[in-house]
């Protein structure tokens, strides 16, 4: 992977994790020529059961599948989000690469920051 700041172009502060968590931002890149579904999942992820049914989940027109931080509503103040803003937990996330490929995410989110 590049170096991720030099992706983004800017100086990443890490307060709370590390810099790899930024490196999944770049997904498409790892999986090249790939246009299914992928499952991230962070190293500390107890899976307890059959993972095929998220696989199949239903994302509707949807690129990703998350769920809301559990830290969030304390946590957005910190970053100066507004309460009504939501924040997912990136530690276990099923991507449509093929609908991530098709609205250039990776170049929206090197735009937003």
């Amino acid at each position: 992977m590049n170096n991720v700041e030099k992706e983004l172009g800017v100086r990443l502060y890490l307060d709370r994790g590390s810099i790899s968590q930024y490196y999944r931002l770049f997904i498409a890149d790892i999986f090249k020529g790939y246009n299914g579904r992928v499952l991230y999942l962070d190293c500390d992820t107890v899976i307890v059961d059959d993972i095929q049914e998220l696989m199949t989940l239903d994302l509707s027109n949807n690129v990703i599948a998350a769920l809301k931080d559990a830290f969030s509503r304390h946590y957005r103040k910190n970053i100066e989000l507004k309460d009504n803003d939501i924040m997912f937990n990136s530690g276990v996330m099923l991507i449509d690469l093929k609908k991530w490929r098709e609205e250039n995410i990776e170049n929206r989110i090197i735009v937003f920051f």
